[in-house]
């Protein structure tokens, strides 16, 4: 489980990742915030590569970089969170699939039922 997930534990709430989801392809974030957010971090990438002394006195390489990065995460963490759910809902959804195969099996009498070892054996 990421960092993220501890927070926002998506893999459990499938309203709240459909939530995040229309978010993240609404007209608002695709088309109004993500270009905004993008020119600031051109912006400040600009800024980091002056050189001189008076804007390294008005913004130190430290500050900016640690906004480029706090921009760079704004932008990529809805995706990530859906990356992980999705991956994780078609594991859980292959494991209850082979699960019901076997049960389905089992049931039909082509495979014995699973022998569990006592304790201690």
């Amino acid at each position: 489980m990421s960092t993220a997930n501890r927070h926002f534990d998506l893999l459990q709430d499938q309203e709240k990742a459909a939530r995040i989801r229309g978010l993240l392809f609404s007209p608002a974030w695709t088309e109004d915030f993500v270009p905004h957010f993008l020119a600031l971090r051109n912006t400040l990438n600009a800024q980091l590569l002056d050189p001189s002394q008076a804007r390294k006195d008005n913004a130190p390489d430290d500050y900016l970089r640690a906004r480029i990065a706090t921009l760079d995460e704004l932008l990529n963490l809805g995706h990530g969170f859906l990356a992980e759910y999705d991956a994780t809902r078609r594991q859980a959804e292959e494991i209850a699939k082979v699960a019901q195969e076997y049960q389905a099996r089992t049931d039909l009498g082509q495979l014995a039922p699973r022998f569990v070892y006592p304790a201690g054996y």
